[in-house]
């Protein structure tokens, strides 16, 4: 539903489950990271959960779909399914799941 809004609409579509707890988490990790002396970019994230809210977390911490002048990624993340790490070795990926290999 939300890509087809984004298709037709000519507002922002903002889906509070997936962006508002990727916002949410980037200002933990922001502070997290400054707490421990480590710089963001540096980070190495895995994200155990690669539903519509774990998605958005790594496109948000991998700026996926954002502006490369504002945006500062971390340096890896690593998703995680019911079956273990999404990687290119797995064969049972549907396409969601494959296009998460891209970041």
């Amino acid at each position: 539903i939300e890509q087809t809004l984004r298709e037709r609409m000519k507002i922002p579509v903002m889906h509070d489950d997936q962006h508002g707890t990727a916002i949410v988490l980037l200002a933990a990790m922001i502070n997290a990271m400054r707490v421990v002396g480590k710089e963001f970019t540096d980070a190495r994230v895995v994200i155990n959960g690669a539903g519509a809210a774990g998605t958005a977390i790594a496109k948000l911490l991998r700026c996926v779909d954002h502006e490369s002048d504002v945006c500062v990624s971390v340096k890896e993340v690593i998703m995680c399914d019911s079956k273990g790490i999404i990687g290119p070795d797995r064969t049972d990926l549907n396409d969601e799941k494959k296009a998460l290999l891209a970041f």
